[in-house]
């Protein structure tokens, strides 16, 4: 079978969700654009969608399960996204860490029918990066009628990406950032770890997502 080559006058989509591993994404995307030959990559911010995209140009992106995105976003935001940026904090956000310290208190909040589980609905819906992924897309759209070149998971993010060099005929030994600044990457391993409750706030918050995650993970395995 042969490989469809890209050209440097082809277009190549990087749709980027936050706390997906964007990032280290876009880094590698700058390298690949430098290249002497193969395809231009055009990296979006958060919120362009892909109905924003030419028609027929290909594209792909980045998933993540949505319950370890979320303690990601909360601790990003938590840190104003410092040291690789700083973005200061909304005023609903300083109130949402004002009520909650760390993201296990607020995920084990949420649907408590008190005052403090009415800040933690707020916090969820204050807290930037904490959104819903698949806002940028309709599932049919990715398994029918607009599949993408390819899709990455975080929690296989540096065999996704060869794959995805493969597809793209590129045969440079590139590799994602090792920098954990450049890759916007932190260890969460002092923190609270989620308790089971949290979790199961999470799921029922995120299922929509979830459902999402799936299908999309069946989609690759398949693909």
């Amino acid at each position: 079978m042969l490989r469809k080559l890209f050209v440097k006058s082809r277009q190549v989509h990087f749709l980027h969700i936050g706390k997906c591993g964007g990032s280290a994404v876009k880094d590698l995307a700058e390298r690949i654009n430098k290249l002497p030959t193969g395809p231009s990559i055009v990296t979006h911010g958060h919120s362009t969608k892909l109905q924003h995209l030419p028609q027929g140009d290909p594209y792909f992106f980045a998933i993540r399960n949505p319950v370890t995105r979320f303690y990601s976003a909360f601790y990003m935001r938590k840190r104003k996204e410092q040291p690789r940026l700083y973005r200061e904090w909304k005023d609903s956000e300083r109130d949402a860490y004002t009520h909650f310290a760390e993201a296990n208190d607020l995920a084990e909040n949420l649907f408590a029918k008190t005052p403090l589980g009415h800040q933690a609905f707020a916090a969820m819906q204050s807290i930037g990066h904490m959104s819903y992924q698949h806002t940028l897309f309709r599932i049919r759209e990715i398994l029918q009628s607009r599949p993408p070149l390819c899709i990455l998971r975080q929690e296989n993010l540096d065999n996704d990406v060869n794959s995805l060099l493969i597809k793209l005929n590129i045969a440079d030994d590139l590799k994602l950032p090792d920098d954990k600044k450049i890759a916007h990457r932190n260890d969460y391993s002092s923190t609270p770890q989620p308790s089971e409750a949290a979790i199961n706030n999470l799921e029922r918050w995120y299922a929509v997502d979830i459902e999402y995650y799936r299908l999309i993970n069946d989609w690759i395995e398949n693909n």
